[in-house]
């Protein structure tokens, strides 16, 4: 009986791929993303009574507002290069691995979580810079809120 070593070869090279493959739950990689540090009131955020939470990142990410009390520490924008006003094509990246790398890109800076939102009180503060338009720091393809670095406040 003649092995073919090439095709064993090729197959434990497939099955290394398949099972040896980053997902966004395994990676650190911040992608193209980029943190838009905040300053100024840290007044009392909204909340709401429950929250939807993404829990298999590097920090949860609240699919809306949480219950409890947080501080803004910044902004987790795109820094995806735009070539004639186009942005990579979005099969590229889902928007799973996008959430994967602003977690952990908000972990970088010291956050508890992320928030994603479209709240008037919190976009109401979100002020784009000189020649940016909102929609050019948007993250997420199929979200067009804002994506929040929250850090949680200490319970009195």
């Amino acid at each position: 009986m003649k092995i073919h070593y090439a095709r064993v070869g090729l197959i434990v090279l497939l099955i290394g791929l398949v099972t040896g493959c980053a997902t966004p739950y395994t990676t650190k990689s911040k992608g193209l993303t980029s943190f838009l540090a905040y300053e100024g009131n840290q007044s009392k955020w909204p909340t709401s009574s429950s929250a939807l939470t993404e829990v298999d990142f590097a920090i949860p990410a609240y699919l809306g507002l949480p219950a409890k009390p947080y501080r803004v520490l910044g902004f987790v924008v795109s820094a995806e290069p735009l070539a004639n006003d186009e942005r990579f094509p979005v099969w590229l990246w889902s928007d799973e691995t996008r959430l994967a790398n602003a977690c952990n890109l908000a972990k970088e800076h010291g956050a508890d979580a992320v928030l994603l939102t479209k709240d008037p009180a919190i976009l109401g503060v979100f002020r784009p810079e000189a020649g940016r338009d909102l929609p050019s720091y948007r993250l997420l393809t199929n979200f067009d809120g804002v994506i929040l670095a929250i850090k949680w406040m200490e319970r009195r």
